[in-house]
C-alpha cells in the first residue's frame, strides 16, 4: 500500500469519518474477546512522536512477531480482558519477495508485567 494511502486512513479517522472503522475495530475486538467488555478508545498519532508509557510497553510485544514487520500508526484505545488489551493501528510490511503493505488492528495483552499479542487480533483494514 502507498504511504499515501495509509496518511489518508489516518487522517480520515481522526477527522470524524472514522466511525465505520471504530465500529470494524469494535467488531475486531469483540470476535477476538466476545466475553470482555467494550474498547475505551484512546486516540493517540504514534507518526508524529511518543505514545503513553503503557502504549510502548505493550507495542514491544510485536517485536516477538515474525512474518512480517510492524510500525505503529495509532493507539485506539484499551479494553479490560484478563488484564488489559492495548489496541493499535498498524502498517504492516509483509516479508516476502515483493513486501506488500497493509493497515491492520493489533492488540496485545498485558497481564501480570507480560505483553503478549492476542491470538486472532492482527485483522486487515485496507
Amino acid at each position: 500500500m502507498a504511504e499515501n494511502n495509509l496518511e489518508y486512513a489516518f487522517n480520515w479517522l481522526t477527522a470524524g469519518e472514522g466511525n465505520k472503522i471504530f465500529d470494524l475495530v469494535q467488531q475486531q475486538v469483540q470476535a477476538a474477546n466476545p466475553i470482555f467488555g467494550a474498547i475505551e478508545f484512546e486516540i493517540y498519532d504514534c507518526t508524529k512522536g511518543t505514545m503513553p508509557q503503557k502504549y510502548q510497553s505493550a507495542w514491544s510485544a510485536v517485536e516477538a512477531l515474525v512474518g512480517a514487520n510492524y510500525k505503529a500508526c495509532m493507539t485506539v484505545g484499551k479494553q479490560q480482558a484478563k488484564g488489559t488489551n492495548y489496541w493499535f493501528m498498524a502498517e504492516q510490511t509483509l516479508i516476502t519477495k515483493t513486501p506488500e503493505k497493509h493497515l491492520v488492528t493489533i492488540a496485545i495483552n498485558e497481564f501480570e508485567g507480560n505483553y503478549t499479542p492476542v491470538n486472532g487480533s492482527i485483522v486487515r483494514i485496507f
